[in-house]
């Protein structure tokens, strides 16, 4: 029974699953589920966090352990608890391209009933699920006033599409764990995908891996995609500085038929 050594703390639709299931194929790290994929257990209020800390504990045992709740990073009271309870936690954050992001999160909210199934993406009027793509800001608000930049992993979605391999490795490293190659395989049933049994299934299994959901947004105009690239090019400017590199693969393309994966 103890503290996970690392959490995936943000951010939603950024490829924190495909992330998660993965890193619990090696068979150093030790993965903790809650609903689903996520824990959620730093969201609560503060006497039930003091209250049920052994029972959070009891989720943890082994090697390297992990949860994974994107949320975290969205409050800068979660991770300053955090800290005060693991200070020496490595917060890992996936960032994905934020246009791709914006649309994958309104494509789930179109899922989940909250705007009507045939509404269409309007910049003006979907900005909640815009501005959870300024990285930057919850960057430094929430995360640095707690959380040392060293402890901090930043995964990128479009590289890990490009090199999994290569890319998971890097994580590795950040966690301090031996090297592991496996075969890796980019489909598994999409009715699987929502049941603690079916990801418990998945660990451990070098045969089953859940990499990218194949799911598709309906085609969104170029004009609102315009300008969402025009929305958050300086955002992403300011990400790139304090990152101290570009991410090329998030530039303005072709925006003619493109799809975007949900």
């Amino acid at each position: 029974m103890k503290f996970p050594e690392f959490i995936i703390a943000g951010f939603g639709r950024a490829g924190t699953s495909a992330l998660l299931l993965n890193l619990g194929q090696h068979p150093d790290i030790q993965i903790a589920l809650g609903s689903g994929t996520e824990i959620r257990f730093w969201t609560n209020p503060l006497p039930f966090i003091e209250k049920n800390l052994d029972v959070y504990k009891e989720r943890f045992n082994g090697g390297v352990c992990g949860e994974k709740t994107p949320g975290y990073i969205l409050r800068p009271h979660i991770l300053k608890t955090i800290h005060e309870y693991i200070p020496n936690v490595k917060i890992i954050l996936c960032l994905r391209n934020p246009v791709d992001r914006a649309l994958s999160h309104f494509e789930l909210h179109r899922r989940w009933g909250r705007v009507p199934k045939d509404e269409e993406f309007d910049f003006n009027k979907h900005r909640l699920v815009i501005n959870d793509g300024v990285y930057i800001n919850y960057i430094r608000t929430c995360l640095l006033p707690s959380i040392p930049k060293e402890n901090v992993y930043f995964h990128i979605m479009e590289w890990a599409k490009k090199d999994f391999v290569g890319s998971i490795s890097k994580v590795y490293k950040f966690l301090e764990v031996e090297p592991y190659s496996t075969d890796i395989e980019h489909n598994i049933l999409s009715s699987q995908k929502n049941t603690e049994q079916a990801y418990m299934s998945l660990f451990k299994n070098n045969s089953n891996y859940y990499i990218w959901s194949q799911k598709y947004h309906k085609e969104v105009s170029e004009k609102e995609k315009n300008k969402m690239y025009k929305y958050f090019k300086p955002w992403n400017q300011k990400l790139f500085d304090f990152l101290g590199y570009e991410i090329r693969d998030w530039s303005k393309r072709s925006l003619t038929n493109v799809q975007y994966e949900s």
